[in-house]
């Protein structure tokens, strides 16, 4: 089977507001593929058990006692009715108070959706970092 490639999406709660987080992981079709597998964990290829999503091209984690720049590490594999490929490339991420780093340069952007109706998204590529607040007013920042 093909590599599989993915990226982040982030919907995180503030620590201090809500003791947990969902984090969306999404990934290309890969040929053949009849279903997915995602993985996470706190240490590097050391993953909890399986989230099976099936045929689905995303798959939303929810993390528990979000602590800020505490780094999670994603991956996944595809699977059909010969077998289960090898894990993707693994991505981390930092989860920080006001929003997340990659430490993989593979994600494109992350978005995060605080209660109260800010949301933050910070663009890799175009290095910004938009915060729209539930107010509607509009902070853009670059970095």
């Amino acid at each position: 089977m093909k590599k599989i490639f993915f990226m982040i999406v982030g919907l995180l709660a503030m620590a201090t507001l809500a003791n947990a987080a969902e984090v969306t992981v999404t990934w290309n079709a890969s040929e053949r593929a009849t279903g997915y597998k995602c993985f996470y964990g706190e240490s590097s290829r050391t993953y909890n058990p399986a989230i099976d999503v099936g045929a689905a091209l995303e798959c939303h984690i929810p993390i528990a006692q979000t602590q800020d720049d505490k780094t999670y590490y994603f991956a996944a594999t595809a699977y059909n009715q010969y077998g289960e490929s090898e894990y993707s490339e693994e991505v981390s991420c930092v989860i920080t108070g006001l929003h997340q780093v990659p430490s993989n340069m593979l994600i494109n952007s992350i978005t995060v959706n605080y209660p109260g109706g800010d949301r933050v998204v910070t663009d890799y590529s175009s290095r910004t970092i938009t915060i729209t607040h539930a107010d509607g007013t509009v902070e853009t920042k670059t970095f």
